[in-house]
């Protein structure tokens, strides 16, 4: 089954959301990162979007701010495919690539 592909006109990194949460919480990124036991530049670098969200990274979210990890783990899986998608070198392969329809023979559901 193919689901309709949304390319969106920029991709949003997770840190974006880790941003709007420390900010929701009135938490600031040092005190976080203390919190957390990173340096505050990795957090910061995160946040920008110049370093992706590890797993071990989204376990110490998930126990720091209860979302779960997976949500993180989503969120940067997708933004790294919307960036993928964004790129024009992979903008011109994919539209030079014609779907075709496999032939099915008769008596299987290959």
């Amino acid at each position: 089954m193919k689901s309709k592909e949304i390319t969106p006109f920029e991709a949003t990194h997770p840190g974006t959301v880790l941003l709007d949460e420390l900010a929701a919480r009135e938490i600031s990124q040092k005190d976080f990162a203390n919190q957390i036991a990173v340096s505050p530049t990795y957090l910061n670098e995160v946040i920008k979007g110049k370093r992706s969200i590890s797993v071990d990274f989204a376990l110490l979210l998930e126990k720091s701010l209860g979302i779960d990890a997976d949500y993180w783990m989503r969120f940067q899986t997708q933004y790294d495919i919307d960036q993928a998608r964004l790129k024009a070198k992979n903008v011109e392969r994919l539209a030079r690539i014609t779907t075709k329809k496999t032939k099915r023979f008769k008596g299987t559901n290959v």
